[in-house]
């Protein structure tokens, strides 16, 4: 299926992981330097609506028994800096960034896939996540792994049957029934790889009017 993976400056890493997990309505714990990044330059933009308008809360910490912070009490500006952490989720709904459902894999980068409830943007440039993959169809997605896609009420962790290898790899170039096929390179991994694998172009011949041929 179609997925949208991570803009060139937020890039999808490439990684094997395992899935383990799938999460009904769940939170999204916004990472660090999104909340300092977005989230506080946008209430100093836009005032504390900003929090109540797109479902946020502002907690103690991660645990289950996290106190809610006043948003009034925090220094926005301190946050903005880098000076001050804060922790920063946003409510299980339709409008969560998480969509409807997410699935889990341990690694290194807290890359998973999603639900997401954007869904004009798989049509288009779909380059342009902060890191995660976002799924076109997460219920299609979800029978696949052996999860139901659907439950009421608030999050809910549901072990996959048996663990799924997820392999994220990235390729330029393909094989197809009319030849090799040349895709974008929006990440320039290429303009790092080749003179690493062939080593700097060399002048191999002089063409008319003395122009060069590179090889």
């Amino acid at each position: 299926m179609r997925v949208v993976v991570g803009a060139p400056e937020t890039q999808t890493p490439m990684l094997a992981g395992m899935l383990q997990w799938a999460v009904l309505n769940p939170y999204w714990n916004v990472p660090p330097e999104l909340v300092r990044s977005l989230t506080a330059k946008r209430i100093q933009q836009d005032g504390l609506s900003y929090l109540k308008n797109f479902h946020y809360e502002v907690l103690s910490d991660w645990s289950p028994t996290a106190q809610k912070i006043d948003p009034k009490s925090v220094n926005w500006r301190r946050v903005a800096a880098g000076k001050s952490n804060i922790l920063v989720r946003q409510l299980p709904g339709p409008w969560n960034s998480m969509g409807e459902m997410k699935f889990e894999m341990k690694n290194d980068y807290g890359i998973y896939l999603h639900d997401t409830p954007l869904k004009e943007k798989f049509h288009g440039d779909r380059w342009i996540s902060n890191g995660c993959v976002r799924l076109e169809d997460y219920r299609r997605f979800a029978r696949w792994v052996g999860v139901p896609a659907d439950a009421p009420g608030l999050e809910q962790y549901i072990p996959l049957p048996r663990p799924v290898p997820i392999y994220m790899t990235y390729l330029t170039v393909k094989s197809t029934g009319n030849g090799v096929m040349f895709l974008p390179d929006p990440y320039g991994f290429d303009a790092l790889a080749m003179p690493q694998m062939f080593g700097p172009p060399t002048n191999i011949a002089s063409g008319p009017g003395g122009a060069t041929i590179a090889g």
